[in-house]
């Protein structure tokens, strides 16, 4: 969202994602993305919120063509009530960090969780993953 938005930060974000060869996340980034663009829709005023939702929509759907997305199943619920450490940030992000705990496991490669908000970073980091930026 920061790349696609021109948010602080955005093009060490950018260069990143282009840079990793597998990219995931929970099925919520989706809905996540989707109401955010309609967020900032609200705040623009040179253009109509449906031209800009549609315009960004479909440039955000264009990177989740190489995004690995977990639906939010069984299996993540039971790593979310599992894990207590997930209680230090938000519920949806809380889900994220579950669907890398699950795929964490099955890899051999470490996970690297790109966020800006603090608590998500700080319980990324008490679960082991490296974090960028």
């Amino acid at each position: 969202m920061a790349a696609l938005f021109g948010q602080s930060g955005a093009e060490a974000f950018a260069k990143r994602w282009d840079e990793e060869p597998f990219k995931l996340s929970s099925l919520l980034i989706e809905a996540e993305s989707v109401t955010a663009i309609r967020r900032l829709a609200m705040t623009q005023s040179s253009s109509s919120e449906i031209d800009f939702i549609t315009e960004n929509r479909d440039r955000l759907y264009r990177h989740f063509f190489a995004l690995t997305v977990k639906p939010v199943d069984d299996e993540v619920v039971e790593r979310l009530n599992d894990e207590i450490r997930l209680g230090g940030c938000r519920t949806l992000d809380a889900i994220h960090l579950a669907t890398a705990l699950l795929y964490q496991e099955r890899s051999d490669e470490p996970i690297v969780v790109c966020s800006n908000d603090t608590r998500m970073r700080a319980v990324a980091l008490k679960l082991g993953f490296h974090l960028f930026p």
